[in-house]
Formats: structure tokens, C-alpha cells, sequence
């Protein structure tokens, strides 16, 4: 809304100066045509005056005009770039025979602003303008070099009492992307009544169905069109979806390519409901079902020449709280982001889609991705993410044209560690993921419990995973996925089954379904191809058995077929299990042509109970899978 002011007002400029200027030295009966002649030769465009047209000279300089209407580009989707339906002007006559404009009253009713950005990103309001159509600059001004320069050159020459808008409408249109933006309702009161005191705009417009409010004031205007010049600043804007307030100062940066206004102070930003304001921006942006509520933002900041630096900031949204330093780039194709953030335990889930039974197909929304570039270090004090609960994290975000790789260099994972990379690729039709990471130390039973796999199993587990996969959806991904895994557990237990008394054809064991089993160490090695995880050497070791088997995990139907071959160490009896079926109900088959030796008196009860056994561990193998791949 700053920017369309600062155009209106470039616009409206020029009609009341070439008005004003040319009637103190034309007769009463040329004076319109040239005019009209004049505005021609500054702006390129025609100019005509529909209703009557009066001027007086004393006391005071005073122009009345109705049915303005100033031509646009050749091209423009509108004719007009600016209709006035009444203008009135008084202006003190001693000041302006001097080039200065000391404006008593400057009065706007119903002016219709079209402005147009065309397909090779030209402004309607880029003028063929002359220097010399413009008067000298004042005393002791300085014009700016740099052309981004020339609307606060144009202040110095200015002096505002009294400038009202009423029952504006303003739009612009960017025929790149067809985006059209319109704002109603436009009322404005503007007071500048010298260079040395303060500048002051109140306003209002509707936006969208919303109204919007805006305040802002200059202490020292003049001070902008001096090199080094600065000046004590306030803005606020106020609407439903969103609430900013700016206050410190802005300052001339300088002359030249790089020179601009740079602005130093604080920022205090409340928005509501982010959910809110996206739908209100208009902007074609998907967003989670859940969350995005709240945010608010504060901190010092320094804005120049399109970037913001924001120091000492703190942020919040929804539940989650952070600071730290952020730079805000908007000078680039994409906007990029780059700092460092703290942040408190994050809670992920109003953010994630409900937890379904199998995998989604759902296509995976990646184009904001490749909307904003990002170079961040994150550090948190931990996730929540479903029911797990993730530790402690060091972490940093890379992110360029839709290429994300996220470096996890330590986190905090139910009492071991983890780290790793995951890397994202959006460029394409289909988006490319990339998973290396590891884990020592980590509370298998907590994990299995907080991931829905139950707690049959316990110990300490190690664990490394290298993938690939490629797909636009969690089914699309895990049937895709390629690479290798491995497992390792230590000091553990083996809830629900005695297996050692099983095997060794212990009634109790038999009679009682349950019990627990001490399991020194366990292992497998995986190979993952097209979503199928296969391996070889499954091997459990407890005080008095040992276990060795093989078999797959088929990713997408969320499956298990194995068999495993539990032998006594003393020698006694050997009888292979087949264990297969879905992760959440599994079949145990003793696999009896497995079967080498060594049958006891009660082959029924044997064979029974070390399939109950095995069947423990193949649960306790699902529930992992399910923790590292599945939700």
C-alpha cells in the first residue's frame, strides 16, 4: 500500500504542477491548451480536462478543474491511468514566483488510479519526464543523482498544509503473472507545512474486504534530499489479518547506484492467524490442514535497498517460540532467508495431516519450495513429531531453488544420539529424496512405544540407513526406495515368551504364553531395492540361545516374510519358524521340512512354542520398521 501512495503521489505531482505553473504566464484564453501541451511534453502522454477549468492569482494561486484524465501507456489494459472527478488547488502565489510550492489546499474527490506493470516488467508510470519541465530545486537542496531519488527531491520544493483524498480507487495490474490488487475507498490527509516539521499521512482504504489503516510521520522531511540526511520515523498499519508498527528512523544512504533510503529501528508484527492473512494476500500458497495460527515478530531491524537485517528478534507461532538473527533478501528472483534461530520444544504435529492406517497417496505439495531460498543454523530443545519425542538438536537448513538438504549435525534421541543428512530435490515433475544418517545409544522399547510399535523388545540400539527414493507421495516414495540399512541391539530383553525354555521343552514355559527372554546382542544388515528391505544374517544371541534367519520387508504393502532358525546351544532340537503377514498381524508356521533334527516327545507343544517365540521377534522386527519408515 506504501508503494501505490508513493506512485499516486508521483502521478498526482505532476498534474498539479504543470496546472499550477503554466497559467502565472499565459493569457486567460491559451492557457488551457498549453496546458495540456505542456503535460505532453512531460509525461508522453495526453491530458484532457472535461468539465471547467477556472484560475484566480490573488491572494492566493488557485486552480479548479473537473474531469481530469491523464492517458496511460500505449498497450495499458485501461485507457486512463488517472481520472480526477474534481481537483482543487490554492497555492501561496510570492513562494511559487520563487520555485517553492507552499500549497494551502490540495483537494482530490473520486480520482480513479490505473497502474500496470506490462509482460516485460515496464511500469505505466514510467515517464519520458524532463528536468527542465520541472522548477530548480530550492536553496540549499541537492539534487539526487540517483533517480530513485527524484520523489524526495521533488519534497524539498514542496510545502503541504492541507492535501485530502476521498472516495479513491487505486489499481495495479501485473500482467506477468495477471495478478490484479485494487484498493477502494481510498481516503488520505497528508500535512507537510515545511521541510523542517514534521510530515504526517492518515489514511484508509478497503483491501479484499477488509479495511486497512495507515499512520505515518517524518520528523524532518528535508533532512531525506541531503546525503547522510536523517530523520526520526514512524509507521503503523493496522488491519483484521495483520497489525505492524515501525518506529526509529529513516536516513538518505547516499547518491549513486547504490544510494536509497535505509531505515533503523524496531519492528513489532502481529498477525492473527497466518492461515488468515495468506487467504487474504490472495496468494496461491498451500498450506497444512492444522496450525498456523498466531505469529508474531519483533526486533531491531535495518531495511536498505531491498534487504532487512533483523537483529535481537524473537518470533513465535502457534506454541513454538524462537530467536536469533535473520536477513531477509528480496532483491533476488526468490527472496532468501538466511540467520541463526534458537528455538523452544517444537511441536510439529498441528502441522502434519492425521495419522492414516497404510501409506497416503496424497500428492506431496513442493512448489513453495522453490519459492524462497534459505541458508539457516537451527538449534532447538526438542521435537514432537506424532509421539515421538526427539531431544536436544543442532541442525542447518540449506534450501536454493527448490534443492533443500538438511544437515541434522546432533540430536538427542531417547538417550543416544543421531545425525544425518536429508536431501530434497523439488526441480523436477517428481521430487528426489536422499536419506544418510545414524543412531547409538538409543532406548529401543521407548522409541518402539512412542512410535506404535509396542514394547515387546528393549535394549540399546545402533542403527544406519542410506536411501534413495524418488515419488510424490509416501506410497510413490516407499516403493521407490533403494540403498541399505543396518540393526544393531545390545543388553536387551524379549518380552512375552521364554524361547530358551520353549526350546529346551519346558512345560512351564509352554503352559505359561509369556515370560521374557535375555537377549545379549542382535543384528541385521539390509539391502533395500524398489521398497523391499532383504537380508541374510538376522542374528540373536541370549544366554542360551542363539538365532539366525533371513527374509524381507516389503515397504509398501507394509509386510514381513522370514524364516528363522533358533538352535539350543546344548544341541537338543532345531525347528525353523516361518513368520510373514502384515507388520499389525502376523502368522507364525513352523517350517517343518526345516526341521533336521532332535523332535521331542511333544513335537506339537515344541514347535507351538518356539513359533510364539520367533513370533515375538518378528513383531519386534515389524515395530522397527514401522518406527523408521512407516508413522
Amino acid at each position: 500500500m506504501k508503494k501505490l501512495l508513493i506512485i499516486v503521489g508521483a502521478v498526482v505531482a505532476i498534474i498539479v504542477i504543470a496546472i499550477i505553473v503554466v497559467p502565472l504566464f499565459l493569457s486567460a484564453d491559451s492557457y488551457k491548451g498549453q496546458i495540456l501541451a505542456r503535460v505532453r511534453d512531460a509525461t508522453g502522454r495526453d491530458m484532457t480536462i472535461g468539465g471547467p477549468l477556472s484560475l484566480s492569482l490573488f491572494p492566493d494561486v488557485r486552480v479548479e478543474a473537473s474531469d481530469v484524465v491523464l492517458a496511460n501507456a500505449p498497450g495499458a489494459a485501461t485507457p486512463a491511468m488517472a481520472k480526477l472527478k474534481k481537483l482543487d488547488v490554492a497555492v501561496k502565489l510570492i513562494p511559487l514566483l520563487s520555485g517553492r510550492f507552499e500549497v494551502e489546499r490540495l483537494s482530490l474527490v473520486d480520482p480513479q488510479i490505473d497502474l500496470e506493470i506490462d509482460a516485460q516488467g515496464r511500469p505505466s508510470w514510467s515517464f519520458a519526464e524532463s528536468a527542465a519541465t520541472l522548477p530548480a530545486p530550492a536553496s540549499g537542496a541537492v539534487p539526487p543523482k540517483n533517480p530513485s531519488m527524484m520523489g524526495l527531491a521533488a519534497l524539498s520544493r514542496l510545502e503541504v498544509k492541507d492535501v485530502s483524498i476521498s472516495n479513491g480507487t487505486i489499481v495495479l495490474l501485473d500482467r506477468r503473472t495477471n495478478q490484479r490488487d485494487e484498493l477502494q475507498n481510498v481516503a488520505l490527509t497528508v500535512s507537510a507545512p515545511s521541510l523542517d516539521a514534521p510530515f504526517t499521512m492518515n489514511g484508509s482504504a478497503i483491501w479484499r474486504g477488509q479495511k486497512v489503516t495507515i499512520s505515518a510521520r517524518l520528523d524532518n522531511t528535508g533532512a531525506l534530499v541531503r546525503s547522510g540526511g536523517k530523520s526520526g520515523m514512524t509507521l503503523a498499519l493496522d488491519a483484521k489479518p495483520i497489525v505492524l508498527k515501525l518506529a526509529g528512523s529513516v536516513a538518505n544512504s547516499g547518491e549513486g547506484a547504490h544510494g536509497g533510503l535505509a531505515f533503523d529501528g524496531k519492528v513489532d508484527l502481529a498477525v492473527p492467524s497466518v492461515r488468515d492473512l495468506v487467504a487474504w494476500s490472495g496468494r496461491p500458497v498451500a498450506l497444512p490442514k492444522r496450525g498456523l495460527g498466531a505469529l508474531a515478530l519483533s526486533g531491531k531491524v535495518h531495511a536498505e535497498n531491498g534487504i532487512a537485517k533483523f537483529d535481537d528478534a524473537s518470533f513465535s507461532l502457534d506454541g513454538i517460540k524462537a530467536s536469533g538473527a535473520l536477513t531477509l533478501d528480496a532483491t533476488q528472483a526468490h527472496p532468501k532467508i538466511t540467520g541463526a534461530l534458537h528455538a523452544s520444544t517444537m511441536d510439529l504435529n498441528p502441522y502434519l495431516p492425521p495419522p492414516t492406517p497404510g501409506w497416503s497417496s496424497d500428492p506431496f505439495d513442493v512448489a513453495p519450495l522453490r519459492e524462497v531460498n534459505a541458508e539457516l543454523n537451527l538449534t532447538s530443545d526438542g521435537l514432537t513429531f506424532r509421539k515421538m519425542k526427539i531431544g536436544k538438536s543442532d541442525g542447518a537448513v540449506h534450501l536454493q531453488d527448490g534443492r533443500l538438504t538438511l544437515d541434522i549435525r546432533e540430536v538427542a534421541l531417547y538417550r543416544g544420539e543421531g545425525r544425518g543428512t536429508v536431501k530434497l530435490d523439488a526441480t523436477g515433475a517428481t521430487p528426489a529424496a536422499t536419506v544418510d544418517g545414524s543412531a547409538a545409544g538409543v532406548d529401543l522399547g521407548s522409541l518402539l512405544r512412542d512410535a506404535g510399535g509396542g514394547a515387546s523388545i528393549n535394549g540399546s540400539a545402533s542403527f544406519t540407513v542410506s536411501v534413495t527414493a524418488r515419488g510424490d507421495s509416501e506410497r510413490a516414495l516407499v516403493s521407490t526406495v533403494n540403498g541399505k540399512s543396518t540393526f544393531r541391539m545390545s543388553n536387551g530383553t524379549l518380552h512375552g515368551v521364554d524361547l530358551g525354555g520353549m526350546l529346551k521343552n519346558t512345560t512351564s514355559a509352554f503352559s505359561s504364553g509369556g515370560g521374557v527372554t535375555s537377549v545379549e546382542r542382535a543384528s541385521a544388515s539390509f539391502a533395500i531395492r524398489n521398497g523391499t528391505m532383504s537380508t541374510r544374517d538376522l542374528a540373536v544371541s541370549t544366554s542360551s540361545v542363539d538365532a539366525t534367519g533371513g527374509g524381507t520387508v516389503n515397504l509398501p504393502p507394509r509386510t514381513l516374510n522370514f524364516r528363522i532358525e533358533p538352535k539350543l546351544i546344548a544341541g537338543l532340537v532345531t525347528v525353523p519358524v516361518i513368520v510373514g503377514g502384515p507388520w499389525d498381524n502376523l502368522s507364525y508356521q513352523p517350517d517343518l521340512t526345516g526341521i533336521a533334527k532332535g523332535l521331542v516327545q511333544t513335537p506339537g507343544k515344541v514347535i507351538g512354542g518356539a513359533a510364539t517365540g520367533v513370533g515375538k521377534i518378528g513383531q519386534g522386527v515389524g515395530s522397527t520398521v514401522n518406527s523408521l519408515f512407516g508413522k
